[in-house]
């Protein structure tokens, strides 16, 4: 059965999430389930649980390495 079929409120969070507009965080609570079971239902639907925006990781890199010159090496 679909996520729209089960619960319409799911539906919609997995689809907010999916598209970055909200966190797992916020999605849960728009379902109306706990993190950990809307983290299940993403990986049931074989959704990315992890979503990472490269431009801003590379971003945040920098700004570490700028703030803790030194200490560049990721063991």
């Amino acid at each position: 059965m679909m996520a729209s079929e089960e619960n319409p409120r799911l539906a919609t969070a997995i689809d907010l999430y999916r598209r970055g507009l909200v966190s797992q965080g916020k999605a849960a609570e728009m379902a109306g389930i706990p993190r950990a079971d809307f983290i299940d239902e993403l990986a049931a639907r074989k959704i990315d649980v992890f979503q990472v925006d490269f431009d801003e990781l590379k971003r945040e890199i920098e700004e570490t390495v700028e703030v803790r010159p030194g200490r560049a090496n990721i063991e």
